[in-house]
């Protein structure tokens, strides 16, 4: 049994009424807190109590994809989970066909900023998918809006978006309204 401490309960319940109001948001609790934790408790409550369905895309730096994925393990093991990161392009050419078969075959598909913007999954990405959500773990990276990372990304089709970041900012404000 895995218990949230009171703040991030707090953020859960936050992220919640964000989404009841249709608003997308940012998520910016400092590093160490359990942002990608209340996500993941977020992500299935949606699915399991609220009963919203389809897939989310996260796309994460390489640095914390291992762990995402133990996390969803811990914390929401019914959630089914794809990590979309290969270099091999006959594996990353079956991940797409068995993404695109049948959406309903997961719930989660985990993904790093470089591969969500290569040109090779762009037209699973950002063309055939709709996502329930797009989140995009240390949010910061997105924050120049001249970037191929920040163009591909804007052009994916979901419901909402949830940024989730230490530092929302680090030089000005304007970066607050690249993402």
């Amino acid at each position: 049994k895995c218990d949230l401490r009171e703040h991030q309960l707090a953020g859960v319940n936050w992220l919640v009424q964000s989404y009841r109001r249709g608003l997308n948001v940012i998520l910016a609790d400092e590093m160490g807190l359990g942002k990608t934790v209340q996500t993941i408790t977020y992500l299935g409550y949606l699915k399991f109590v609220c009963g919203v369905h389809g897939p989310s895309l996260v796309v994460a730096p390489l640095s914390v994809l291992s762990s995402w994925v133990a996390e969803f393990a811990r914390w929401c093991p019914a959630m089914r989970v794809v990590r979309l990161h290969t270099a091999d392009n006959k594996e990353r050419e079956l991940l797409r066909t068995e993404m695109l078969s049948d959406v309903r075959t997961f719930d989660v598909v985990l993904t790093t900023y470089e591969m969500a913007a290569s040109a090779s999954m762009q037209s699973i990405i950002c063309g055939r998918m709709s996502w329930r959500y797009l989140v995009l773990d240390e949010g910061h990276r997105i924050k120049n809006e001249r970037t191929i990372q920040y163009e591909r990304l804007r052009h994916v089709r979901c419901q909402r978006k949830l940024l989730l970041t230490g530092t929302p900012l680090q030089n000005n404000m304007h970066e607050l309204w690249a993402p």
